[in-house]
């Protein structure tokens, strides 16, 4: 990982996005963890071993998930490209999406992450969240 450049985030926009609120703690997780290794990647952004692209058993394997998980695991990833944070690629390589936008950035400011309303997985909660002066508090 010697010479990798730091990735850009930008804390607001997920914090107010309704599609980030909509997921729950292990789908968040995920996505940070494959947005961590996607970073670190010779083709910054995808999930490949050389030029193939991961499969369920290599992400669960690096994860450290046992075949009880795996079925998670899937529900997870299918959630996070249902909600457009990942794509799948032609060849079926799982990316983390917009990322070359993600790391250029925008002109003018980085657009909403979510600009539609996305429904919370069933029994999560995403009630809005306001970010005062960019530090993330709530205001009442």
């Amino acid at each position: 990982m010697a010479g990798k450049p730091w990735a850009k985030v930008w804390p607001e926009k997920w914090l107010a996005s309704q599609r980030t609120r909509s997921l729950d703690y292990e789908s968040q997780g995920l996505y940070w963890a494959i947005f961590m290794r996607a970073a670190a990647a010779n083709e910054r952004g995808e999930l490949r071993v050389g030029d193939r692209p991961w499969t369920l058993a290599d992400l669960a394997l690096d994860l450290n998930l046992d075949r009880r998980r795996m079925a998670r695991l899937e529900q997870r990833l299918e959630r996070l490209l249902s909600v457009g944070l990942l794509e799948r690629l032609p060849d079926g390589c799982l990316a983390v999406a917009r990322w070359d936008a993600l790391q250029a950035g925008w002109p003018g400011g980085a657009p909403a992450v979510a600009p539609e309303p996305v429904e919370p997985e069933a029994g999560q909660a995403a009630p809005p969240l306001r970010l005062a002066g960019g530090r993330g508090r709530r205001r009442a």
